[in-house]
């Protein structure tokens, strides 16, 4: 749902065209707060800390499923939605090239579906994670935070600064250099796990005074959108959500719902997009208020992630 919200409203000439309740320095609010979604680094340093817990339990039946499960899921919506495109768009990258189909087939440089350029570099690091674990317990936490964000702000001065050329031309380089840049933010997940530093925060007295944990929240989402500087916020921003939001217990009907909804969020992220951007813009954006949007384009996403999730045959990864 962030990444919903993200990809909505950051284009700023796009948001300024709807009902604008408040903006500063011209720029509306619902793209400023954009700012404050950062579901890549929440993925990755969530998905640190649920491997390190798996590569601690000593059993992983499910290591290269998951990421055929991803694969599979990314494949067939490309099978639904690329001929649509084709049918419904002048793009001539549907369906271009040989080489585009090519690229984007196999992740290294996502055209038919940009919002997928997540899926290959995590991929890779997903499968690497035993031994991304394995230094981890060597090197010691401190230490391997250290390396890993150093290698992390290496890479980020490579693409921001245009030291090397990283395009079109060399997608191979990009999805290795974003596969070492996403290290650092794993790692961050993973130190949480190792370190129990969820359960040691819940046991201090301010996160117990949920009102106060809530106002920090409030507070550190609302420093977050005075920058919009990224690379070096976002991994911070997002480590300390989640320690923020770790001694929050969302339960009752609202906990319920965004559990149902987080077991479509891999097909969410994989369609959301073809419905706003690329084949219904038109649509989602009629209705003019950013929140209806935002709504509307959730309840929409889910309910085309229900019926692919009934067609995708995800059993045959079980056999």
């Amino acid at each position: 749902m962030m990444m919903l919200y993200l990809h909505l409203f950051s284009d700023t000439e796009r948001a300024s065209s709807l009902f604008c309740l408040m903006s500063i320095n011209g720029i509306p609010l619902s793209t400023i707060l954009t700012r404050a979604a950062g579901p890549v680094e929440f993925f990755l340093i969530l998905g640190g800390y649920g491997l390190y817990a798996v590569y601690k339990s000593g059993t992983d039946r499910h290591r290269f499923s998951r990421i055929a499960k991803c694969f599979l899921t990314y494949w067939f919506t490309l099978l639904c939605f690329v001929p649509l495109a084709c049918w419904l768009t002048d793009d001539p990258d549907y369906p271009g090239s040989l080489k585009t189909a090519f690229l984007s087939i196999s992740g290294f440089e996502t055209v038919w579906y940009r919002e997928a350029w997540f899926l290959l570099p995590y991929m890779m690091v997903s499968a690497l994670y035993p031994f991304l674990m394995r230094v981890l317990d060597s090197l010691g936490s401190i230490a391997t935070l250290i390396v890993s964000f150093v290698l992390y702000s290496f890479t980020v001065v490579l693409t921001q600064r245009d030291y090397i050329y990283i395009g079109q031309d060399v997608p191979y380089i990009m999805t290795f250099v974003r596969m070492v840049q996403f290290i650092f933010p794993f790692y961050l997940g993973a130190f949480l796990c190792k370190e129990h530093v969820l359960d040691k925060v819940r046991e201090m007295d301010f996160f117990r005074n949920k009102r106060l944990v809530l106002m920090s929240l409030v507070a550190l989402i609302a420093i977050r959108s005075c920058f919009t500087t990224y690379f070096f916020i976002a991994p911070a921003y997002a480590f300390l959500c989640i320690i923020l939001l770790s001694s929050v217990n969302i339960r009752g009907c609202v906990g319920a719902l965004l559990l149902h909804i987080g077991r479509y969020s891999l097909l969410m992220w994989m369609v959301h997009a073809w419905i706003y951007k690329y084949l219904f813009p038109d649509f989602i954006y009629s209705f003019r208020f950013p929140i209806i949007i935002f709504i509307v384009l959730c309840v929409v996403s889910y309910a085309v992630s229900r019926i692919l999730h009934l067609i995708i045959p995800y059993r045959i990864l079980n056999r």
